[in-house]
């Protein structure tokens, strides 16, 4: 199936402090420092079913050129936007050193293109 329409949601991150606390008991303390959190408690806005590896990218805060960054890719959670019950992501940043030796693997096969690092 191709799909026709992007959709993008805004979410809040919670940093592990809040969800060592407040959320540990929602995942019994299935969260590790692999993953994070993000939604609204309220619920009503987060990703779903059959959005399992999709992006989770934020604006470079650092950048004077206004790029986004790779945070996060959607990972799993309970049911879909549910009050207190945020998405589960993987944190990209934490297997960083594994992408580029992965990447690094395939550099040289044939018909692999080097891309410039922006």
């Amino acid at each position: 199936m191709v799909v026709q329409n992007l959709f993008e949601a805004v979410r809040k991150s919670f940093s592990m402090a809040s969800l060592n606390s407040s959320h540990a008991r929602v995942y019994d303390n299935q969260i590790t420092t692999t993953m994070f959190c993000a939604g609204y408690e309220k619920g009503g806005i987060d990703a779903c079913q059959g959005d399992s590896g999709g992006p989770f990218v934020a604006e470079d805060c650092l950048s004077k050129t206004s790029r986004y960054r790779l945070h996060g890719v959607v990972s799993w959670g309970t049911g879909c936007a549910m009050a207190k019950k945020p998405g589960v992501y993987t944190k990209v940043s934490r297997f960083l050193p594994w992408i580029s030796t992965a990447m690094r693997s395939y550099h040289n096969l044939p018909g692999v293109h080097k891309l410039a690092r922006p």
